[in-house]
């Protein structure tokens, strides 16, 4: 589970533990700790952690993000459209956990994303058909029986969906 948490455990002082402040919430698991208060990370990788609960729309504070992997674990509710602030993002995998609801057209403003993976989830409604989703093949999508291709997507995406729906 992911917990918001506005102090954390800063151990880069020598060896005694502090506490440190930051503006953000900073999300942590019990085995999971934040040791620089004035760096902030270019890749985030909670892959197949066993995290559950929604994706924390406050994601969308860490501007810095080229790499966001939440695959693989548990997680529900919607895809939050501030992931669509994220405008440095490369590569975001939210794979294989049971997300709802439609994929954000916020997301079509990432710009810089040449991965893109919400299979095996359970999205709904149509893929954004605008920014860098005609270029992500079918397989990014699989698993998500009432998601639909958009007019407009890839020709690979349409068969892909026609494909899975069976």
């Amino acid at each position: 589970m992911l917990m918001s948490e506005t102090t954390v455990d800063d151990d880069d002082d020598g060896g005694s533990s502090s506490q440190a402040t930051f503006p953000l919430p900073v999300y942590m698991t019990a085995s999971l700790q934040y040791h620089r208060a004035n760096y902030c990370p270019k890749l985030l990788n909670l892959g197949d952690n066993g995290l559950t609960g929604a994706v924390p729309p406050e994601i969308g504070h860490l501007k810095g993000l080229t790499q966001l992997n939440l695959s693989l674990n548990s997680l529900r509710g919607e895809v939050p459209q501030a992931i669509g602030n994220l405008t440095n993002l490369e590569v975001l995998d939210l794979s294989s956990n049971r997300l709802t609801g439609e994929i954000p057209r916020a997301l079509e403003s990432l710009h810089f994303l040449s991965y893109f993976n919400v299979s095996k989830n359970d999205l709904d409604g149509p893929v954004p058909a605008g920014g860098q989703f005609c270029t992500f093949p079918s397989s990014s999508f699989a698993g998500n029986s009432r998601m639909e291709a958009a007019a407009g997507a890839g020709a690979d995406l349409a068969l892909g969906m026609t494909r899975e729906r069976g």
